[in-house]
C-alpha cells in the first residue's frame, strides 16, 4: 500500500483522553478508502493527507500517519494522530533531517504501555457501500 495516502480532514477532529483523533467520515476519506480497497479495522496504521497551501497559495499538502480506532460512544471511525508528526510536503522534500523518523505506531504503542491511551481490539467494518460510513 505504499504511496496510497487516504484523505482525512484535520479540521474534523476531537480530543478524547489526551488523544488527538481525526474523524474519518468525510466524503474524501470514503472515496479514497474505496479507491484503494481499504477496509477500516481496529489498530490499522494508515498514511493520510490533507490539502493545504504555502504562504504564496501554492499547493503544499499535509502528510501524517494515524492508527485507526472505532469510537463506540460516537459510533464513528477515527485515526489517532500525533499532532507533532504532521508535516507539509515542502518540509519532507529533500530534507532528510526533517522527515519524521518515529512511526506513529511506535508512539501510540509507547503511550498504550504507559496507560496513556486505551484502545479496544478488535473491531472491523467494511465500507464498501455508502451506508457503511457516515458522510
Amino acid at each position: 500500500m505504499k504511496n496510497q495516502r487516504v484523505y482525512a480532514d484535520l479540521n474534523k477532529w476531537e480530543e478524547v483522553n489526551k488523544q488527538f483523533r481525526v474523524i474519518l467520515t468525510t466524503r474524501g476519506t470514503h472515496q479514497d478508502l474505496q479507491r484503494y480497497g481499504i477496509t477500516l479495522e481496529e489498530g490499522l496504521t494508515l498514511d493520510f493527507w490533507m490539502d493545504d497551501g504555502d504562504a504564496n497559495g501554492n499547493p503544499d499538502p499535509l502528510y501524517f500517519q494515524g492508527i485507526v480506532h472505532y469510537d463506540e460512544d460516537a459510533q464513528h471511525w477515527v485515526a489517532v494522530v500525533v499532532r507533532e508528526e504532521i508535516r507539509n510536503a515542502s518540509e519532507l522534500r529533500g530534507a532528510e533531517d526533517n522527515v519524521p523518523t518515529t512511526l506513529i505506531s511506535d508512539i501510540i504503542n509507547t503511550r498504550i504501555e504507559h496507560n496513556e491511551i486505551n484502545l479496544k481490539f478488535p473491531k472491523k467494518a467494511n465500507i464498501a457501500s455508502e451506508q457503511s460510513i457516515k458522510i
